[in-house]
């Protein structure tokens, strides 16, 4: 940081934020690209007023709790990061390829027309679809929606769907070991949270939160008309036992100025 006066010390801030989730802890992800990054203290103070004296000022003040806050807002959206953002952890399927034969898709209770029902795996392929005797035809009877997901329509214009007829279905699906996030299955989530400076105009700055506590804030938007973003909130929490000089974070400065 340069002496002040000096036009290097305006800043016009940017940066990279790296999270090492210690429950994890297999090293430090990137969050991405982050629209802003802020920290705070919030002071409780308890304060005595002298009155002594028509005065009435404050005899002795002193601060009883001190909080330190973070907030991030990011626009990656991954699962590292929603998982942060929804208090989940993430994991991954376990589906090995193989066929489904004779799976019951709708009971005769639930078969009814313009409605999706959906197949025990993921990924389907080589449909077959029976009512019965009857083979239902790709098209007329139903609509494959989405083969990943295994979303089947069945429509009441076919010619041989029959609401109120067990469907039954065979197929073949893939491998899948797509990425999972389970929302709201942790209920703390702590880890270390490094920033490193790069400002287009300004003095570069690291800072490191030796320990992080995470609290979502707000909702996780996936419908919008704009590029959507997140916002990740929490407190530093005091780490005076391992950092005495640091306790709640630690800024350096890199002596680059822009």
């Amino acid at each position: 940081m340069s002496i002040t006066p000096s036009n290097t010390n305006l800043m016009l801030g940017a940066g990279q934020l790296w999270f090492n989730r210690a429950d994890a802890d297999k090293g430090y992800a990137h969050l991405g690209n982050c629209t802003s990054f802020e920290l705070s203290f919030e002071d409780t103070v308890q304060k005595v007023i002298n009155r002594m004296t028509s005065a009435l000022g404050t005899y002795r003040k002193i601060v009883s709790e001190r909080v330190a806050n973070v907030s991030i807002t990011g626009q990656e959206f991954n699962p590292d990061n929603i998982a942060l953002v929804a208090s989940g952890s993430v994991g991954a399927l376990s589906q090995a390829g193989s066929t489904a034969t004779g799976e019951v898709l709708a009971t005769a209770a639930q078969a009814t027309g313009e409605r999706a029902y959906q197949t025990a795996f993921r990924n389907i392929s080589a449909i077959t679809i029976k009512q019965g005797a009857s083979t239902l035809i790709a098209g007329d009877d139903y609509t494959v929606e989405d083969a990943v997901l295994g979303l089947i329509t069945f429509h009441t214009s076919g010619g041989l769907f029959v609401a109120g007829t067990q469907i039954d279905i065979d197929y073949t699906y893939a491998a899948d070991t797509s990425p999972t996030v389970a929302g709201g299955a942790v209920n703390t989530i702590e880890g270390s949270l490094l920033f490193v400076g790069d400002p287009a105009a300004g003095g570069a700055m690291d800072i490191k939160i030796h320990r992080f506590s995470v609290e979502p804030e707000g909702g996780l938007e996936f419908i919008g008309d704009d590029f959507l973003d997140w916002t990740l909130s929490g407190e530093a929490l005091d780490d005076s036992t391992n950092n005495p000089n640091y306790p709640f974070w630690q800024l350096v400065d890199r002596q680059d100025y822009r």
